[in-house]
């Protein structure tokens, strides 16, 4: 198994630190975040759990994604990192920006690009949005062919796509090898939890990457029950039960760390999941009943 993280678990790291970083850690490759990458301390700084939105400074700016793109990937050779994946927050509509994302990644040799699912909140039709979103996906589709690299989409709460039977539903008829799914189980305790194994046969090829948190639903204080992050391996997610799933269905792309917990401790988060992962994926295996 290979292993990368997703650089907007390291807030406080700056993309040639991150690079360093994983090389000394052990990693294989990794997923970089592409959005908006804030070059001056923010005044007045925000709180350090926010840092991975609001300062994150392990990210490639989308506006020069071409520039971006080869640095990162430079970033790659140097510290002898596979490059993963170009992971925005760009919706399907986004038809120009994809574009330019897809041509980044072709020509500095990413693996992948990832898109973000259009928000679920209830102001379109389920139905309509559907089909409007599988419209835009089929272009998106023509143009991944013409780039060869592939597209996935974040299995995430609150969107058109919170669970593996979701996601089936909106990319059935395209071709699995272009257009794929991050799977992502810590997301799905917040909402679409499936059994593991059920959800990986029914996305059977379309699962392109895997991503790896952790989370908890706790009693709130005035009354009903919340999800929240949680430290890999102190929250719902049955690890054992995942790659038992994922071992079944031969999967042999990467696992990547998204890991939102203690924010001012990368280097701790990186060496501690790591070695916990592995162990956990070692034990696991595929028991036929």
């Amino acid at each position: 198994m290979k292993y990368s993280i997703f650089t907007v678990m390291a807030p406080g790291c700056t993309v040639e630190q991150i690079g360093e970083k994983l090389q000394a850690h052990g990693y294989d490759g990794v997923e970089w975040r592409v959005g908006r990458r804030v070059e001056e301390e923010p005044q007045p700084l925000p709180a350090r759990a926010q840092w991975y939105w609001e300062y994150n400074r392990a990210t490639l700016n989308l506006e020069d994604i071409e520039k971006e793109a080869a640095w990162a990937a430079a970033v790659c050779e140097r510290n002898e990192l596979e490059k993963v994946s170009l992971a925005s927050y760009l919706m399907p509509a986004q038809l120009a920006d994809i574009e330019r994302l897809l041509e980044a990644a072709k020509h500095n040799g990413f693996q992948m690009i990832r898109l973000f699912p259009d928000k679920y909140t209830g102001a379109e039709p389920y139905p309509r949005m559907m089909e409007r979103v599988r419209r835009e996906l089929r272009e998106v589709e023509r143009m991944a062919r013409r780039c060869g690299v592939r597209v996935t989409l974040e299995i995430h709460m609150d969107t058109i796509i919170p669970s593996a039977s979701a996601a089936c539903r909106l990319l059935e008829g395209m071709d699995e090898e272009l257009l794929g799914v991050v799977y992502d189980a810590g997301n799905m305790v917040y909402e679409g939890y499936e059994q593991y194994q059920m959800g990986l046969e029914m996305l059977g090829a379309r699962v392109h990457h895997v991503h790896l948190k952790d989370a908890r639903v706790l009693p709130c204080a005035g009354g009903g029950y919340a999800a929240s992050f949680c430290r890999i391996g102190e929250g719902q997610v049955r690890f054992d039960k995942l790659f038992d799933a994922l071992k079944k269905q031969g999967y042999a792309g990467y696992l990547s760390f998204e890991d939102f917990s203690a924010p001012h401790e990368e280097d701790e988060k990186l060496a501690r999941n790591l070695a916990y992962i592995k162990t956990i994926w070692e034990e696991s295996g595929f028991r036929p009943l």
